[in-house]
């Protein structure tokens, strides 16, 4: 798989576009509900709706099911998520989160600062992009928007991308 910046026909690459997980969606986020967020209450109707309306792409049923554990209603959630095309449903998803007011100014200045970086860093360099503040990182991983492998960091690509978008800081 080749992450890129680049128009797929400009790397003379075959595409293949990702799908949801189509029919196992409810089931994933049914397990996701139970391992995470046993507090959410929710009937099957309304999170099949919910799956059905972002793809059923793992990563945005999860973004969805951290604003439904932040108190927002499954309804608000749809109308304003919904779209058919799935990089615009991306783009609405992240900018709920970016704008979320559990998003502080230092989450997003660290966000921006962290989509220049194009792959997996380690803790040191977390500590330059926050200052040393382990507490920004450690609420971003909460959030979904970092994530911890191996003793090393990264974002999803879809999040670098969306907040290298608004970076005007690049260099």
């Amino acid at each position: 798989i080749q992450i890129s910046r680049e128009h797929p026909s400009l790397l003379k690459l075959k595409v293949i576009k990702l799908e949801g997980l189509k029919d196992d969606s409810l089931e994933y986020a049914k397990k996701t509900i139970t391992e995470f967020f046993p507090h959410i209450k929710i009937d099957d109707i309304r999170l099949r709706d919910i799956c059905n309306k972002v793809g059923g792409h793992p990563f945005a049923i999860e973004l969805v099911l951290k604003l439904l554990n932040y108190g927002e209603s499954p309804e608000a959630i749809i109308n304003r998520l919904y779209t058919e095309d799935f990089e615009e449903l991306s783009r609405r998803l992240l900018e709920v989160f970016f704008n979320h007011p559990n998003t502080t100014s230092e989450e997003k200045s660290f966000l921006l600062d962290f989509s220049i970086l194009r792959g997996s860093i380690t803790r040191e360099c977390i500590n330059e992009v926050s200052g040393g503040d382990a507490r920004i990182f450690r609420k971003l991983i909460d959030k979904l928007m970092i994530t911890h492998a191996g003793g090393l960091y990264e974002t999803h690509p879809l999040i670098r991308e969306f907040c290298y978008a608004l970076n005007n800081e690049k260099k």
